[in-house]
């Protein structure tokens, strides 16, 4: 039970933790462009009741470089990875790395707080193999 409580209080947490949106159109990805530092990178872990949320925090050197034509440069816990990021609307973002259940990418949304501040969460699904989320904060 107290496991349940738990699910829905991060549950929450993800989906009311979006601060003030910016209306400025960004359908090109201008505004991702550029290294970005990472604050915290949010996800879940596991399966079954062995599932839990994983909380990370950004380290100095940790970052998310989004380069135009759709390359993404992640290095992050001393491990660095290329992915792809597709920009399909100017609160949308579809990126490799952000699995939804099926293991397939997920359309992830975009809160931009800010010109230096941005999160970029994926929807967050409950399922009989345990919860599935990512959520992180960027700064410049």
């Amino acid at each position: 039970m107290k496991r349940l409580l738990g699910y829905g209080i991060i549950l929450m947490i993800f989906l009311f933790s979006c601060g003030k949106k910016d209306s400025s159109p960004d359908v090109d990805g201008s505004r991702l462009n550029g290294k970005w530092h990472l604050v915290s990178d949010s996800s879940f872990a596991g399966v079954g009741l062995g599932n839990h949320a994983v909380n990370y925090t950004g380290r100095a050197g940790d970052y998310f470089d989004f380069r135009p034509g759709g390359h993404l440069l992640i290095k992050e816990n001393g491990t660095s990875a290329i992915v792809n990021y597709t920009v399909t609307s100017d609160t949308m973002v579809t990126i490799d790395s952000f699995l939804g259940p099926d293991g397939s990418p997920e359309t992830c949304y975009i809160t931009v707080l800010a010109a230096n501040n941005i999160i970029i969460h994926s929807p967050i699904y409950l399922t009989p193999g345990g919860t599935f989320g990512r959520k992180v904060h960027l700064t410049k």
